[in-house]
């Protein structure tokens, strides 16, 4: 045994443990990006972007915290801070005067996998006062081969109104009849 077969990973569990904190002291933030109709210039939804403003770091990337919170398991924990967060500020903009407004919300490989994804989105409307049907839950291509309790929870939430959306369409390889066949309701084409 020696100390240095410690280094690679003491910096990952410090990231972990602060990431965790973070998330338990409500650290973290949303900021959010409109999708327009074009013609009309009307903000239709906004898409929320997750962001750590670390007290000594900075702005975080979510390239850098991201893979660490799917490596120590706190990427579930993590998408149902973002959808809570989520949904209280679309009902914030309810009360501004928006209320019609969607918002949509990245679900990650791990939570999209998780039993708990459909109780959670349910959940988090509910305690925010909004109705599911204003949520969009964005998922990539390559989690369109995520086992069948993902896709049946995708489905459950469809019959709620949540839209499914693929994003960074065009950046894997998904079947048109695997499109055809999974509960989707849009694609966002990646550049």
């Amino acid at each position: 045994y020696s100390d240095t077969l410690r280094l690679p990973s003491l910096p990952r569990l410090d990231w972990q443990q602060e990431l965790t904190q973070a998330i338990s002291r409500n650290e973290l933030e949303l900021h959010y990006q409109p999708r327009y109709i074009l013609s009309t210039r009307e903000i239709v939804a906004v898409e929320a972007f997750l962001r750590w403003p670390h007290k000594i770091r900075g702005l975080v990337p979510t390239s850098e915290f991201l893979p660490i919170a799917e490596l120590s398991g706190l990427s579930v924990q993590l998408g149902r801070w973002v959808l809570r967060r989520a949904c209280r500020d679309l009902a914030s903009l309810a009360e501004r005067g928006f209320p019609t407004m969607r918002v949509s919300v990245n679900v990650g490989r791990q939570y999209l996998s998780a039993e708990s994804l459909a109780e959670d989105v349910t959940s988090a409307a509910r305690e925010a006062g909004i109705e599911p049907s204003h949520l969009d839950l964005e998922i990539t291509e390559q989690m369109l081969s995520t086992g069948r309790s993902g896709l049946a929870a995708l489905h459950q939430l469809r019959g709620q109104g949540v839209r499914v959306l693929i994003d960074d369409f065009g950046t894997g390889y998904v079947s048109l009849g695997k499109l055809r066949s999974s509960p989707l309701d849009g694609i966002m084409i990646d550049r």
